[in-house]
């Protein structure tokens, strides 16, 4: 079995630049994997930093991956993002 370090980041953490990227591969950071929509600063809603996020860690080497995350049923009404995923 392979392990492989993987950084996992959303809007929370800002405005990555590409020099944070290049520090975590530089540590063996092989995989960032970037939350897309979810919780953030201002509520609810896609990450504003996802795209330059995924394309900073894609010029430093790292493999890439997304995700959406959904707050527990009953909190707040996700109808819209359930049917756009299915529209995708």
């Amino acid at each position: 079995m392979s392990t492989i370090l993987a950084l996992d980041a959303s809007e929370w953490q800002g405005d990555l630049t590409r020099q944070h990227f290049a520090y975590a591969y530089a540590l063996g950071v092989r995989l960032y994997i970037c939350q897309l929509w979810g919780s953030g600063p201002t509520g609810l809603g896609p990450n504003d930093f996802a795209v330059r996020q995924l394309e900073d860690a894609v010029a430093t080497g790292m493999f890439i991956a997304g995700y959406t995350w959904l707050p527990p049923a009953g909190t707040t009404d996700t109808r819209f993002v359930y049917e756009a995923s299915l529209a995708a």
